[in-house]
């Protein structure tokens, strides 16, 4: 931490190019952290980060599932997979014709299919997942026994035909260029949402405008990833409660409201576990977002890297790492 109570110290910071950490002799775990200096270095491409674990010139990188197959089998690197508290979800803007009708949702989540998402986009390496990803353990869901994640098409067709939109219609999605699963998820969606009568477009945007798009919610529908963290108070308040700091769907329900605010104030686990539970499932029904797969991460470490064991709350955890 910078103030010095950490295991590290920050002892430069070139924005958007480097940190380094250097060890932090007072630290109050003896021995801890092994490593003298850390130096984390911003490389965007993954093709740039690839290079430069092959080479040495870096000894831990992450890497998408669809790289591991490039590094397979050489000899001086490891993969080490871990599943995520990420997950990749589709954002309604639910103050938009015609998304600000829940049939609408719905019929899209209906016409949806995760399963082919995780098994096209993530190379079948990740869990279909709800708001609250599965390796948050018992505080998720079963999604897989809700209604609207059972792909039909028929019955999709018949909630647009209720919302008027029998012939369906035509949306944008709009989805970052710099992601490749991004891209790769907006494209799938639009061969399944064809099937019944959604004719989208796809929007491919650079980082920086995808940031402006997602705070000013000019977008119909956005493509994205965010994390679960390490309470569901936050997949389920901070994102969907009407005053949610990071609720940029114009999506507000007061009943959901009450319920999350609840769970934030039951301090009885296996009550707070049941409270959150009902929120998952009102979130599923309602639909602000269609939730689809929590990816497992992968980290490429050098061989001559040890003390290094990623978790789902805390990849980052570098206090017995040595360098052989």
């Amino acid at each position: 931490k910078a103030d010095g109570t950490g295991p590290f110290k920050l002892e430069q910071w070139v924005p958007d190019n480097n940190v380094t950490l250097i060890r932090n002799d007072a630290y109050h775990v003896d021995s801890e952290p092994k490593a003298a200096k850390l130096a984390f270095y911003t490389m965007t491409e993954e093709s740039a980060r690839l290079s430069a674990i092959r080479t040495g010139e870096i000894d831990f990188t992450t890497i998408s599932a669809k790289s591991t197959k490039l590094l397979d089998g050489k000899a001086d690197v490891n993969i080490i997979p871990y599943q995520s508290l990420e997950y990749s979800y589709v954002g309604f803007n639910n103050a938009n014709a015609p998304l600000d009708n829940e049939k609408v949702r719905q019929a899209l989540s209906l016409a949806t299919d995760r399963e082919a998402i995780l098994k096209i986009v993530w190379n079948g390496e990740g869990l279909v997942t709800g708001p609250v990803a599965p390796s948050m353990g018992d505080w998720a869901i079963d999604v897989q026994a809700q209604d609207l994640y059972k792909t039909n098409v028929e019955k999709a067709k018949a909630l647009l035909a209720e919302a008027g939109l029998a012939d369906g219609f035509d949306i944008t999605i709009t989805t970052a260029s710099t992601y490749p699963d991004m891209v790769d998820t907006a494209q799938l969606l639009q061969q399944q949402w064809k099937e019944i009568g959604v004719n989208a477009t796809i929007k491919q945007i650079e980082w920086g405008e995808y940031v402006d798009t997602w705070s000013n919610k000019t977008a119909d529908i956005l493509i994205g990833r965010n994390t679960s963290g390490i309470d569901p108070d936050r997949a389920l308040n901070y994102f969907f409660s009407s005053t949610g700091s990071a609720n940029v769907w114009n999506f507000s329900n007061q009943a959901y409201d009450d319920l999350v605010a609840k769970g934030l104030g039951t301090t009885d686990e296996a009550e707070r576990k049941k409270v959150y539970a009902e929120a998952q499932e009102m979130l599923i029904n309602l639909s602000p977002n269609l939730f689809l797969v929590s990816p497992k991460n992968y980290v490429a470490v050098r061989k001559d890297i040890s003390g290094y064991t990623p978790y789902p709350h805390n990849a980052s955890d570098y206090n017995n790492v040595e360098k052989k």
